[in-house]
């Protein structure tokens, strides 16, 4: 697997790398402090969160050709034809404190479905072009200056 995301927290000094079913916390010079192994679906781009600290990142589970491959890899059942499920996945970093938390029995990480992604790229034709999910970040909403954060996601689109 590739880096598909990166945030970097500059106050406590980490830098959080996304490898597609990986998550890795490390420190500026590179050194692995603790990973989140074994994420089932296709982990992207993430960003840190200036409102909670803890990192939001773009995950797919989806019934494509790199869907089937990562199965492949972690040895999981495939997603189903017209079954492809779109999240914001949000990851504690500040419990993430060794190398091969599981995102399920360690509670360290949960998941935001997004239905309405997930009926456009259903939809006959996938609505819009969409392909899933990709960029995502905090911004003020356009036009307002009440200083108030909102996530903002991204479709990718074919």
């Amino acid at each position: 697997m590739h880096v598909q995301g990166i945030a970097l927290d500059r106050s406590k000094g980490f830098l959080y790398l996304s490898f597609t079913n990986r998550f890795l916390k490390t420190d500026f010079d590179g050194n692995i402090l603790a990973s989140i192994d074994r994420i089932q679906g296709h982990l992207g781009a993430m960003t840190l969160s200036p409102i909670d600290g803890r990192v939001y990142a773009s995950l797919e589970c989806k019934d494509d050709e790199i869907g089937s491959n990562i199965a492949q890899k972690m040895n999981v059942s495939t997603v189903s034809s017209g079954g492809s499920h779109f999240y914001i996945a949000v990851i504690d970093v500040d419990k993430l404190d060794r190398v091969g938390m599981d995102p399920e029995k360690d509670k360290i990480m949960w998941t935001v479905n997004i239905a309405e992604a997930a009926q456009d790229y259903n939809a006959p034709g996938h609505r819009y072009g969409c392909s899933g999910i990709d960029g995502i970040t905090f911004a003020p909403k356009r036009g307002r200056r009440d200083g108030k954060m909102y996530l903002y996601v991204a479709y990718g689109i074919y």
